[in-house]
């Protein structure tokens, strides 16, 4: 098993339609699901999703394309 990490922040202007955090919420509900996946943290603050998950199992692009599924877009990096 490897271990990695990944913390993937969200654009805050994705979803117009919600400022409730319901969003988040779904997509946290989407990272959990993939296989691999060991840990979902957020940091609402900073519109943040920390996740850890097996690197042999799955990859930071499974975890982006669930983020955008629930509709929501990643944050440019350095955000």
């Amino acid at each position: 098993m490897s271990i990695e990490v990944a913390r993937i922040a969200v654009d805050s202007l994705s979803c117009s339609d919600c400022d409730c955090g319901a969003c988040l919420t779904a997509t946290v509900a989407a990272i959990k699901g993939i296989d691999g996946v060991v840990y979902v943290g957020t940091d609402r603050r900073r519109l943040a999703l920390v996740v850890r998950y097996d690197g042999t199992r799955t990859d930071a692009e499974a975890l982006n394309e669930a983020v955008r599924s629930c509709g929501l877009s990643i944050a440019p990096s350095g955000t």
